[in-house]
């Protein structure tokens, strides 16, 4: 049973990434092994079940296994990516990324947190953001702009033109929700009237995002 279950956790893991699941369970067994942050007596003494279900509860682990994975998978850009990705998520990119007026959004929707937030994770995923000028589209771009009506926190995220071209783990239109689920944001696998995703960010407690629900 525990071998089953683990199959079905290492399986969606490496779907989630895009590699073969043969890379995950390298990752996972080299991080319990021999990751100094991992070693320690309260990881140690976990079975591979019980550190995969760890892994899946902390995303800092998580990222480190996902980064490792992508490294085995010879896809050394995506693992840059996917640290990223978590350290705009979580607030420690070093410099933190400055959302400018009319980049990502539009002028209006500058001042909103939750946006400001969503552009620096896409930003840091290397998708392009839309930059605009009063009313003037000046380049094409991802746009991120807040619900006004009854979906609460959800966001709209709009592609940029040129996301089908785009390869590797944000490339494509569905990119944009690989990324922000890797960000651990929610989001709706419904389609939506328009050419856009809904997107929620998630709680924060003690700056450590939670799974999104």
């Amino acid at each position: 049973m525990e071998s089953h279950t683990m199959s079905r956790g290492i399986q969606a893991l490496a779907d989630q990434l895009g590699v073969n699941p043969d890379h995950v369970v390298r990752a996972i067994r080299y991080v319990k092994a021999t990751h100094p942050q991992e070693r320690e007596d309260r990881h140690g003494h976990l079975s591979e079940f019980q550190f995969l279900n760890r892994v899946n509860s902390d995303y800092r682990i998580l990222t480190t296994v996902g980064n490792l994975a992508m490294r085995f998978a010879g896809r050394t850009e995506d693992a840059h990516l996917l640290v990223n990705i978590y350290k705009a998520s979580v607030g420690t990119a070093v410099p933190r990324p400055v959302v400018r007026e009319g980049i990502g959004t539009l002028p209006k929707h500058y001042h909103h947190e939750s946006v400001q937030h969503g552009i620096r994770i896409l930003h840091a995923a290397g998708l392009p953001p839309i930059r605009i000028s009063g009313n003037r589209t000046l380049e094409p771009g991802f746009l991120v702009t807040p619900n006004c009506g009854d979906l609460g926190n959800w966001l709209f995220v709009t592609p940029d033109p040129g996301a089908e071209n785009r390869k590797g783990f944000a490339g494509g239109r569905e990119g944009y929700l690989a990324v922000m689920r890797w960000a651990r944001w929610g989001f709706l696998t419904a389609s939506m009237p328009g050419d856009y995703f809904a997107v929620r960010p998630p709680e924060i407690a003690n700056h450590s995002p939670h799974q999104p629900h």
